[in-house]
């Protein structure tokens, strides 16, 4: 697993970055993010190289995109 974002700055450029705090203001809030991993981890599996990315909150900034990580053959 690699982690990568974006700067809340002008460059719109993705980064790796080291690590990621994930804060939830409720179980409920938690709960719904479990729910779209695991659906994700679901399409991965069953779509295989299919599988691209998925937006936990349909593209709106303060999103999270669960995604194949890109392997290079070669």
């Amino acid at each position: 697993m690699k982690l990568y974002g974006y700067s809340s700055g002008k460059d719109d450029r993705l980064e790796e970055i080291k690590s990621v705090s994930l804060c939830f203001e409720s179980h409920v809030e938690a709960q719904k993010f479990a729910d779209f991993a695991n659906e994700c981890a679901k399409k991965m599996k069953d779509w295989g190289d299919d599988y691209d990315h998925e937006h936990f909150a349909g593209g709106e900034l303060a999103d999270i995109v669960i995604s194949r990580l890109a392997t290079e053959v070669g």
